[in-house]
């Protein structure tokens, strides 16, 4: 099942990505890549460890539909690396990462600075799907920790300079975790994560 949606999903954005401006709808499209800085919120706290954020990448691709006036609504398709690195009062070590085809749905605001130049604000739900999940020191198990999907909340701000036929953006962005992407009865985890992405758009 999770490879039937995550095959219907890259369809999807296929589709998407490919899609012709109509006379009254100006559909702006591109590529984008950056870093993730992420963690997990735990509940409960473990007693004798700490969390702490881990670096990951992102990138992939966006579709930006203008709507009404400052309004544009904004489809990305991701790879996202997340999870959170641990650290005991005993001084070890380790840590988690998760990756995920990640799918935001964003409404942007963009008010202009200058003839080539705006900033936006942003803010929508992002659903992921897990590719992966590992861990190191390696754990031996063929059981998987985490669950198959991942809903968020993304806010944040942006910038885009226009360039001739093409533009650059540059965005810094929060995605709370909504879901607690634990698969253990023990307690729940929910992603964090600040992501700084860099765009080149045509």
């Amino acid at each position: 099942m999770k490879k039937l949606l995550t095959v219907g999903l890259a369809a999807a954005l296929v589709m998407l990505f490919s899609f012709d401006a109509s006379a009254q709808m100006s559909v702006n499209k591109g590529l984008k890549g950056g870093l993730n800085f992420a963690s997990f919120s735990l509940d409960p706290e473990p007693e004798g460890a700490s969390t702490s954020s881990q670096t990951g990448v992102a990138g992939g691709l966006f579709i930006e539909l203008d709507l009404l006036g400052p309004l544009d609504i904004q489809v990305e398709g991701l790879f996202s690396q997340k999870g959170s690195k641990f650290k005991s009062d005993a001084g070890g070590e380790s840590t988690t990462k998760l990756t995920y085809l990640e799918v935001p749905v964003l409404a942007k605001i963009s008010i202009p600075l200058a003839p080539t130049m705006s900033y936006n604000v942003h803010a929508g739900p992002a659903l992921g799907f897990k590719l992966s999940e590992s861990f190191d020191p390696e754990v031996n198990s063929d059981q998987d920790f985490f669950k198959s999907s991942d809903l968020g909340a993304v806010v944040g701000l942006g910038l885009k300079f226009n360039a001739l036929v093409s533009f650059v953006t540059i965005d810094a962005r929060y995605t709370l975790g909504l879901s607690n992407v634990s698969d253990s009865d023990t307690g729940e985890a929910k992603n964090r994560s600040l992501t700084l992405l860099v765009g080149l758009g045509f």
